[in-house]
């Protein structure tokens, strides 16, 4: 069975652990709830190049109530892609809400940004995302979420309905709080 910890051990150096052990790792964060999964990022990555950790693929799916908010992390982001990834196992995808910057961007429209990033200027669709990732999947998957309470529910949901001896599901202590001002109605 595989080992899954998610330690916050905030001592005088602030160490984050991340143990996994497992091919598929699909993080979910919503708002600043980012915060919560990148840290876990740079260390599966970390244990993965130092033999540590065995992971096929790592998915980050972030949705943001304004395109704005992606400026928050976008040099880390950036960071782990060229600098920590270059097994090419991370990819990054945004959503986002509303407040687009481009007069041009409809809801529902689609951006690759790079190889691995890409943008889908809508809500998370919670039922058709676990579906599309647990097709693909291969051996365990370790489903981590930081999301607001109406993703994150939603998405507990789904994946409990197909929890089996391979999947697993963390809830971060964390959990951003959806705004008062929702701009769009989620897809979930």
């Amino acid at each position: 069975m595989p080992t899954f910890v998610f330690q916050n051990n905030f001592d005088n150096n602030s160490k984050i652990r991340a143990i996994i052990e497992g091919p598929t790792v699909l993080l979910f964060a919503t708002s600043i709830g980012i915060a919560g999964q990148l840290p876990y990022i740079e260390k599966l990555l970390k244990g993965y190049y130092n033999c540590k950790v065995k992971i096929r693929r790592i998915a980050l799916f972030w949705e943001v109530e304004s395109e704005l908010q992606t400026a928050w992390v976008a040099d880390r982001m950036q960071h782990l892609l060229k600098e920590q990834d270059t097994g090419r196992i991370l990819n990054i995808r945004l959503f986002v809400r509303g407040n687009f910057l481009s007069k041009e961007t409809r809801r529902g429209d689609y951006k690759q940004i790079g190889e691995r990033i890409d943008i889908t200027y809508n809500a998370i669709n919670a039922k058709e995302l676990i579906r599309a990732e647990f097709k693909i999947r291969k051996g365990l998957t370790v489903v981590s979420l930081c999301t607001n309470d109406e993703v994150g529910d939603k998405l507990r949901e789904i994946v409990r309905s197909m929890l089996d001896d391979t999947i697993y599901l963390k809830k971060l202590d964390f959990r951003p709080i959806l705004s008062e001002k929702n701009l769009v109605p989620s897809a979930i």
